[in-house]
Parts: structure tokens; C-alpha cells; sequence
């Protein structure tokens, strides 16, 4: 049986939607959203350029890092919400892969040179050029974003005083075409390490797409077979033009 395409939905014309439904973004954009501590945190005026350069810089000693995750997704149309889970694996440079677990079992992988799903429902991986990797780059915004990468991107707010100890970071996309898509993006990371905790994407659409991570592991030997598709031999391959993503 076909994927619900309220939250999945295969095929060149509709990636966009496809992986927002799947992810911010996030680790991508994704990796947003605005809370009420919003306001608290532009009047605390916390030194932006500091933290992105003591972000960059325990970001630079992460090697690997698994994760459990949990997502919830809101979807304003329908006025309706579904909550799923799986494992996040990254390992430097570029290498990233969700599984989610069943029922749901879609993947997506991420690197320097694409970004792929596998269907299993389907019986096939859908591959999608990423030019040159500079579009991949949103997926990476939690591992990878370097302080300028992030400032030419976004207009950035700190706030050191967030949830016990994280500090939260607000990020405003203001180039295309994430700025007409996603309206904001929130994410929390520890205090001490940086690393991410929890992850809300806010649409313009209004729609949300909240992930929280648990169980975290940093530098823990990871196996290029972790990195690909659990998917069967003989699934069909299907290779987009490049531009399609």
C-alpha cells in the first residue's frame, strides 16, 4: 500500500514537500518557529557572532553522532498531526541518513552530491542531484554550517537563558528559496557542547514539523553500511535531472 501523500510524497515535483514533511531541515530548515521566549532572547542581546564561533568550533570536533528522534508533524489543511520516530546518523564530511521506524520505514540519505529517499512501500530509491552540494548544505545546518554560512543565510537570534541547559538559536531564512517556504526556524542546543537537542520548523504555510533528540552518541566508530538504504537487492532506482531538487 502507497504512502499516505499528506506526509510522503514521491516524485521530482513535489521533493520539496517531500522532505519538509519528512524533515527540517533540519536539520534543514530542517532543519523553525517562533515561541514567546522569542522576545526575551533579542532583549537579553547575546553576543551572536561569539556563539556562532564557539558553535563552529565544538561543531568541528564532532566526527560522528547517533541519535534517536522523535518527530511531530502538523499539517494546518487538514488539522491534523503525526508523530513517528526512527535513528539519525551523521558522520563527517556530509554524510547523513534518518530511518524511521515502522510503520512508517521511509529513509533519506544526504551527501556532498545528492540527496535520496528509499520508499520500501514503493520498492524504490528516488536520487536527486544536489548541485554541487550547495543545497545540500540546509540539511547539514545541526553538524556542518559554518558562523558565515549561517549569517549570510539567516538573520540570527541568541538566547542563552532558553530551557535549562540549552541555549536556543532563532534563525529568520532570508534568501530564496527557503524565505518563501519556511517562515522561521528554533533550534536548541546544549550549552557546553552545542550539540542539538531539539529542532521546530515553522511554514509559511503555517505548517510545523517538530523534532526532538534523545540518546545522543559522539564519535562512536560508524560503519559505511550504516550510512546506506536497508533496501533490498533489485529495488528500482530512479535518477532525477539535474535541477530537479
Amino acid at each position: 500500500m502507497k504512502s499516505d501523500l499528506r506526509w510522503t510524497q514521491p516524485g521530482a515535483t513535489l521533493l520539496a514537500r517531500s522532505w519538509r514533511n519528512k524533515l527540517p531541515l533540519v536539520f534543514l530548515a530542517a532543519i523553525t518557529g517562533i515561541f514567546l521566549t522569542q522576545s526575551i532572547c533579542r532583549a537579553a542581546g547575546s553576543d551572536v557572532d561569539g556563539f556562532l564561533r564557539n558553535l563552529e568550533q565544538q561543531r568541528a570536533k564532532v566526527q560522528t553522532y547517533k541519535a534517536r528522534f522523535t518527530q511531530k508533524r502538523t499539517l494546518t489543511l487538514f488539522d491534523e498531526t503525526k508523530t513517528s520516530g526512527g535513528m539519525v546518523i551523521y558522520k563527517s564530511p556530509r554524510q547523513m541518513i534518518w530511518k524511521y521506524d515502522p510503520p512508517d520505514k521511509t529513509q533519506m540519505r544526504v551527501d556532498r552530491d545528492s540527496v535520496s529517499f528509499y520508499f520500501p512501500d514503493l520498492k524504490q530509491i528516488e536520487v536527486y542531484p544536489s548541485g554541487k552540494g550547495e543545497k545540500a548544505l540546509h540539511f547539514f545546518l545541526a553538524f556542518e554550517a559554518s558562523a558565515n554560512a549561517l549569517k549570510e543565510g539567516f538573520n540570527i537570534s541568541i538566547c542563552a537563558a532558553g530551557e535549562k541547559g540549552l541555549s536556543q538559536i532563532d534563525l529568520f531564512p532570508k534568501v530564496e528559496p527557503m524565505s518563501s517556504e519556511v517562515k522561521s526556524i528554533t533550534i536548541w542546543v546544549g550549552k557546553t557542547d552545542y550539540l542539538p537537542r531539539k529542532i521546530l520548523v515553522r511554514e509559511v504555510s503555517g505548517d510545523t514539523n517538530e523534532i526532538e533528540l534523545k540518546a545522543a552518541r559522539v564519535n562512536e566508530p560508524v560503519a559505511d553500511n550504516e550510512l546506506q538504504f536497508d533496501a533490498p537487492k533489485g529495488t528500482k532506482v530512479i535518477e532525477a535531472t539535474p535541477g530537479a531538487f
